[in-house]
C-alpha cells in the first residue's frame, strides 16, 4: 500500500517528537517554573460549576484513559484467550466508553463555559487555558463520534487491528505506519488533535495532574497552642 511523505511523518516520526516533547517539557517545566507548577485557583471566584464540571471530567476522563490503555495497547487475542470475543469486546467498550466520554465531555463544556461566562472567572483566565480546553472538546468530540456516531452508522471498526496495532509498533521502537493507511478519516483526525493535546500538555496548567500529595498521608501533626502555653 502507497504510502505518501505526510503518512510516514504523521505516523512514522511524528509520535516520537511528540513523546519527546511531552516528556523533555514536562522535565523542563519543572527544573524552571515549579512554582508555576500548578493550575490557576479561581474556586474563590466561583465553586458551584467548578465543583460539578470537575468531578465529571476528571472521573470520566480517568476510565476513558483506562479503556484506550486496555483496547489499544492489549492485542485482540488476549481478551479471546480469556473467553471474551470480539463482538463481546466491542459491544462492552462501546457502552462503557460511551458512557464515561459522555460523562467527562459534558465536565470539560462545563469547565470551558464557566471560563467563558462567568465574569469574574473570564478576567482571571489566560488565553492558553481556554485554548486547551477547546482543544480537549474538540479531541473528544471526534472521539464520542468514533465510538457511537460511526459504529451506529459504519458498523464496528476493528481499531485494535489497525490502530491499536500501529501503536504497539511505535511503542517497540519499529514504527509501521501501513496500519494506519486505511484507518477512517475521522479516527485519524482524532489522533492528530490528541498530539496537539499532548504537545501543549507540559506548557499548560493540565501538568497539576501528576501532582499528588503522596507525603502528606505520613506528614506529622502541627500542633497549635495558645500564646498563654495552655
Amino acid at each position: 500500500m502507497y504510502l505518501g511523505p505526510v503518512d510516514l511523518v504523521l505516523w512514522a516520526s511524528m509520535p516520537y517528537v511528540v513523546i519527546s516533547v511531552f516528556v523533555l517539557g514536562h522535565i523542563y517545566r519543572y527544573a524552571t517554573d515549579q512554582r508555576g507548577w500548578t493550575s490557576g485557583s479561581t474556586e474563590f471566584l466561583e465553586k458551584r460549576w467548578l465543583r460539578f464540571g470537575s468531578q465529571l471530567f476528571m472521573w470520566g476522563i480517568l476510565v476513558v484513559a483506562l479503556g484506550h490503555l486496555i483496547g489499544l495497547l492489549m492485542p485482540p487475542y488476549v481478551t479471546q484467550a480469556l473467553g471474551v470475543s470480539s463482538a463481546e469486546y466491542h459491544e462492552s467498550a462501546v457502552a462503557l466508553g460511551g458512557i464515561a466520554g459522555s460523562v467527562s465531555y459534558a465536565g470539560a463544556w462545563i469547565l470551558l463555559l464557566r471560563r467563558l461566562l462567568v465574569p469574574r472567572v473570564r478576567s482571571a483566565s489566560s488565553a492558553g487555558e481556554v485554548l486547551i480546553l477547546a482543544l480537549i472538546i474538540a479531541t473528544m468530540s471526534l472521539g464520542l463520534y468514533n465510538t457511537l456516531i460511526y459504529s451506529a452508522l459504519f458498523g464496528p471498526y476493528h481499531y485494535r487491528l489497525t490502530i491499536g496495532a500501529w501503536i504497539r509498533s511505535i511503542l517497540a521502537f519499529q514504527p509501521n505506519p501501513a496500519y494506519m493507511a486505511g484507518v477512517p478519516a475521522t479516527f485519524q483526525l482524532h489522533i492528530a488533535l490528541a498530539y496537539a493535546v499532548f504537545l501543549a500538555w507540559p506548557f499548560s496548567d493540565l501538568v497539576h495532574m501528576w501532582s499528588f500529595p503522596a507525603f502528606y498521608i505520613g506528614r506529622p501533626w502541627i500542633l497549635y497552642r495558645r500564646m498563654d502555653g495552655r
